[in-house]
């Protein structure tokens, strides 16, 4: 009696923390920089999760096994979806600030100075990504406009003003 009473506390346990580490995994999906600790989650769940498919198939639980699969099918693409959205959300507000110095620069025939860029900037996009910039009056040669990736930290974004490209830059 106190076996079958360990197993079905252990299928909650499982259970209970299964559910835990797929809420956290969604959650830091919607975190800018979260696919760092995503991976890093990862890592560590997959030999558990290997360990406990050989567990239940051997004791053959396919309801357990199959509830778990479809919890973290569930849980993966939902994280990775929001990983995304971030991603979709800054390449958006990319597009007006690069719209924003095209404008400038056929009205004035030159790119803004850094002040007036980031005072012009915080006027008219009030996002949440940051957006480097610098461009000298002096040298008024191609300005450099930088911004952090939305989704792995310490890697950044260089516009290439001469292309009109985007340019990821792992660091």
């Amino acid at each position: 009696m106190n076996k079958g009473l360990n197993k079905s506390k252990l299928k909650k346990d499982y259970s209970v923390a299964s559910i835990f580490f797929a809420v956290i995994f969604v959650g830091l999906g919607l975190l800018q920089q979260g696919l760092l600790i995503q991976v890093i989650m990862l890592f560590f769940l997959v030999p558990c999760f290997l360990l406990f498919v050989a567990i239940s198939l051997f004791r053959r639980q396919w309801n357990v096994l199959f509830t778990k699969f479809a919890l973290w099918l569930v849980a993966i693409t939902l994280g990775l979806l929001g990983q995304y959205y971030l991603y979709y959300v800054w390449k958006q507000e990319a597009s007006q600030v690069i719209i924003f110095l095209d404008h400038y620069k056929q009205e004035k025939n030159q790119y803004p100075e850094t002040v007036i860029f980031n005072k012009l900037l915080s006027s008219k996009l009030n996002g949440k990504y940051r957006f480097f910039y610098n461009c000298n009056e002096k040298t008024n040669f191609y300005p450099m406009l930088l911004s952090p990736s939305p989704n792995m930290p310490f890697d950044t974004y260089n516009y290439d003003f001469k292309d009109k490209k985007w340019h990821y830059r792992a660091d």
